[in-house]
């Protein structure tokens, strides 16, 4: 019977809600024009005998269910102790195994954060020194060697992005950190797009330093290339950062 009621109770009432809502929005359009206790009196007046048929259940069978309870509760404390005690130890079976859950995700977290960190110092590593190199060679106005580190740094950073294609975050039971690894990785494969394409448009103005488009064409490229990596390796500094490093910052200061 309790069970019945419930299901009762639990239609009905439904049905009382999408009312009531319905009841919110034509009271605010009535305040409009009226007080508010002259709106909800004009709103409850609208009220069909179905609807004032769906209240009443409600009502009566909620009463139902509050009686009901207290006996399905007396029934529950007349069990015996002996069942409370399984439950009791099953209880400490849960707590030991969350914990563990809980240390194994942690390990998967760390294992993340150190192979991410490495495979995009890797990248960094292949192609710093030659973006450096052509950076400081257009500052002294060396546009030949500028071209020549432009180029290498074209070929390193398109593989790089090759390689980038098939980098994944390994899923470790942490959703969240999960969530900001794959965003870290996509914003390191825009942050090299980026920075192929500033590459693409110096090498175009080398081939002709006279023209005024090409040369706003790659500063716009290089600038926006600056914002892309700026982004990205807050993000990523943010993501591989560990308990050490941070212990190690502090003990620096």
């Amino acid at each position: 019977m309790f069970l019945i009621f419930l299901i009762i109770f639990g239609f009905f009432s439904y049905k009382v809600f999408k009312t009531y809502l319905k009841e919110i929005a034509e009271t605010k359009e009535c305040r409009k024009i009226m007080s508010e206790r002259e709106a909800e009196i004009k709103v409850i007046n609208t009220r069909t005998k179905k609807d004032k048929i769906n209240i009443a259940i409600t009502i009566i069978s909620f009463l139902i269910l509050v009686v009901a309870f207290p006996k399905k509760e007396r029934i529950e404390k007349e069990e015996p102790e002996t069942i409370y005690g399984k439950i009791s130890t099953k209880d400490t079976s849960i707590t030991e195994n969350d914990a563990e859950t809980t240390k194994n995700i942690e390990d998967n977290v760390k294992i993340q954060k150190t192979r991410i960190r490495e495979e995009f110092l890797k990248y960094e590593k292949e192609h710093l020194d030659l973006w450096n190199s052509m950076i400081n060679a257009m500052q002294k106005s060396d546009v030949y060697t500028a071209y020549e580190y432009a180029e290498k740094s074209k070929n390193a950073i398109f593989e790089i992005r090759r390689n980038l294609r098939d980098l994944k975050c390994n899923k470790t039971g942490d959703s969240e950190f999960d969530k900001q690894c794959e965003e870290t990785i996509t914003l390191g494969k825009n942050a090299y797009s980026a920075k192929q394409e500033a590459v693409s448009k110096l090498l175009k103005w080398f081939d002709d330093l006279q023209s005024p488009k090409k040369v706003n064409e790659a500063k716009k490229s290089l600038e926006k290339c600056g914002e892309y990596w700026q982004v990205f390796l807050l993000k990523f500094t943010a993501l591989t950062i560990t308990d050490e490093d941070l212990k190690d910052s502090k003990t620096k200061k």
